[in-house]
């Protein structure tokens, strides 16, 4: 079974960050986009829903 390409972006007026799946990161560093963390699981709540977009660089917490 492929790897799920997934991509989380806050706002598409303003690209500046986005979350994408493990499977992308290849592809990300082949189109000599920054990569500013490694893997991380995704905060889900309680009802299994993501959080809204987290403000400023908290969102990322381990680096590559």
């Amino acid at each position: 079974m492929a790897a799920a390409w997934i991509v989380r972006i806050a706002n598409r007026r303003e690209l500046e960050r986005l979350w994408i799946s493990e499977a992308l990161l290849e592809k990300a560093e082949s189109l000599s986009l920054a990569v500013e963390s490694g893997p991380f699981p995704l905060p889900f709540d309680a009802s299994g829903d993501l959080p809204a977009w987290p403000q400023g660089r908290e969102q990322v917490t381990e680096r590559r």
